[in-house]
C-alpha cells in the first residue's frame, strides 16, 4: 500500500482542504497521514485520518497579537526560524514513522 504524508500549517480553515484530499486518497486505497500542529490532532482523527505530531510553537506566535502585529520582518524572522527548524525536524520524524 503506498502511503501518503500531508503536511501543513495554518488556521483550521487551511487545514480542511488537505483533510478533504486525505479522506478521498484513503477511500481510493492510500494510506494517509497527516501532519499538523498538535492543537488539530483531534480534528484530524475525527476524520478518520491518522495523525502525526508537529509543535504548536509557530501557531501560537501567528495567533499571538505580536504575531498578527509584527512588520519588523527581521525581529520576526529571529523567532520564526528556531519553530520552523522545529517543525521541519518534527515532519522529518513523522515521514519516517510511515516506514
Amino acid at each position: 500500500m503506498i502511503k501518503i504524508l500531508i503536511i501543513t500549517i495554518g488556521s483550521h480553515g487551511d487545514i480542511q482542504p488537505f483533510v478533504a484530499l486525505g479522506k478521498g486518497l484513503q477511500a481510493v486505497g492510500y494510506e494517509v497521514a497527516l501532519q499538523k500542529a498538535e492543537a488539530y490532532k483531534a480534528f484530524v482523527h475525527d476524520n478518520g485520518l491518522s495523525y502525526l505530531y508537529m509543535n504548536n510553537e509557530f501557531m501560537k506566535l501567528t495567533e499571538s497579537k505580536a504575531g498578527q502585529a509584527a512588520v519588523d520582518g527581521v525581529s520576526l524572522m529571529k523567532k520564526v526560524m528556531p519553530m520552523l527548524r522545529q517543525m521541519f525536524q518534527d515532519e522529518w520524524q513523522g515521514a519516517h514513522l510511515l516506514n
